[in-house]
């Protein structure tokens, strides 16, 4: 369960840190399109492993840092530091 919520919000990610680097909706698309059919994440995602939510974490790390450095708002550094801080206690 936790597998497939992590799968979703990976994918989220994707979408708005490609959306957010772009300002493209296709290309956004087509970055979730291929995080979504990837074969290989399809199977860490239906398998009850730890790989999805640390796949997750990485995104969302990833997203909150461009957003922080885009914005300059310390709520995103806060958020980075929150993914992170899940980031490390999933290895």
């Amino acid at each position: 369960m936790i597998s497939n919520i992590s799968f979703l919000i990976s994918i989220m990610f994707s979408y708005k840190m490609t959306y957010l680097s772009y300002k493209d909706k296709i290309a956004s698309s087509l970055s979730a399109l291929v995080l979504l059919l990837n074969i290989n994440i399809l199977y860490i995602q239906s398998a009850p492993m730890s790989e999805m939510f640390f796949i997750m974490t990485i995104l969302g790390t990833m997203y909150y840092f461009i957003s922080w450095i885009f914005t300059d708002k310390f709520l995103f550094l806060f958020f980075w530091f929150f993914c992170f801080s899940f980031n490390i206690n999933s290895l």
